[in-house]
C-alpha cells in the first residue's frame, strides 16, 4: 500500500457523492439516524442540496467540499479539509524481508534493468485529521457524523485496499486565524488506520557454497565436506520405531 491517503480521499469522494446524487437519503439518514424531526431535517437537506424554501427563495447547494492540506481564509466553505496528522513505523519485520515472489510465483524485476530484487516491507501507522468546517454550529455537527458515517461503512472497502485497523477520535477546535476567518464553526474528526508499504533494493548475491564443522574425525577435528580421507565419526545413532 502507498498513498493511504489518496484511498481514504477516494473513499470519502465516492460516498459523498452517493448523497448529491440522492439528497432523499441524506434526509433519511438525518431523521432515523441522527433522530433529528422532521422540519430540521428537511432544512439540513435543503442546505446540502439546494431548491426553493417555504418562503420561495432559491437556496443554493452547499454540500462539503473535500479538500487536501488545511484551507485558507477564503475557503472554500463548508469544507472537509484533509491534513497529515502523524506517520510513524509501527512495526519493523524480521530484515525488513517482504515475501521475495509474488502472487503469481515470480521474483520480483527492476522494471529498468530488468535484474532480479530484494523486496522489503514495514508496517507503518497513519492518522489524519479530517477538519469539518462550515458557517454555522448545527451544520458542522451534522457534516461531521455524515462524514463517520461515510468512513464506517467503507471500512471494508478500504480495507480491501490494503488501509487497515481504522480507528477514530473526534474535538471541536477554536478557529486558527492563519487558516479560517473568525465567524466559522470547525471539529476534527482524526482517524487512524496501518498499512504495509514496499520497496526494493538491489539483490545481493551472497549465498553459501561451502559447509564445515559439522562433522568430527577420529582426533575430534571439524570435517569439511568434500574431504575424502577424512576418517568421519558419525556422532549420531539412527533408530527406527518397531525394528
Amino acid at each position: 500500500m502507498s498513498m493511504a491517503e489518496r484511498r481514504i480521499y477516494e473513499v470519502i469522494e465516492d460516498g459523498l457523492q452517493v448523497f448529491k446524487d440522492d439528497p432523499a437519503a441524506l434526509e433519511l439518514w438525518a431523521l432515523e439516524s441522527l433522530e433529528l424531526d422532521a422540519t430540521e431535517a428537511a432544512k439540513l437537506r435543503l442546505y446540502f442540496a439546494g431548491g426553493t424554501n417555504a418562503d420561495g427563495d432559491t437556496i443554493e447547494a452547499r454540500p462539503p467540499i473535500l479538500v487536501h492540506g488545511y484551507p485558507r481564509v477564503d475557503g472554500p466553505f463548508p469544507c472537509w479539509a484533509m491534513t497529515l496528522g502523524a506517520e510513524a513505523i509501527e512495526q519493523d519485520y524480521l530484515g525488513k524481508d517482504a515475501p521475495f515472489l509474488d502472487s503469481d510465483g515470480e521474483k520480483y524485476y527492476d522494471s529498468r534493468s530488468g535484474e532480479v530484487v530484494d523486496p522489503k516491507a514495514r508496517r507503518l501507522q497513519y492518522r489524519y485529521e479530517l477538519l469539518v468546517i462550515t458557517d454555522h454550529p448545527d451544520i458542522t455537527v451534522y457534516y461531521y457524523h455524515l462524514l463517520k458515517l461515510i468512513l464506517m461503512a467503507n471500512q471494508s472497502t478500504l480495507e480491501e485496499k490494503d488501509v487497515e485497523d481504522m480507528g477514530f477520535s473526534g474535538a471541536d477546535v477554536a478557529p486558527d486565524p492563519r487558516y479560517l476567518p473568525p465567524d466559522v464553526f470547525t471539529r476534527v474528526l482524526s482517524i487512524t488506520v496501518s498499512g504495509d508499504e514496499v520497496w526494493c533494493e538491489n539483490l545481493r548475491e551472497t549465498y553459501a557454497n561451502r559447509v564445515s564443522g559439522i562433522a568430527l574425525d577420529d582426533t575430534g577435528e571439524g570435517v569439511t565436506a568434500g574431504d575424502e580421507d577424512a576418517a568421519v565419526t558419525a556422532k549420531m545413532t539412527v533408530s527406527i520405531e518397531g525394528s
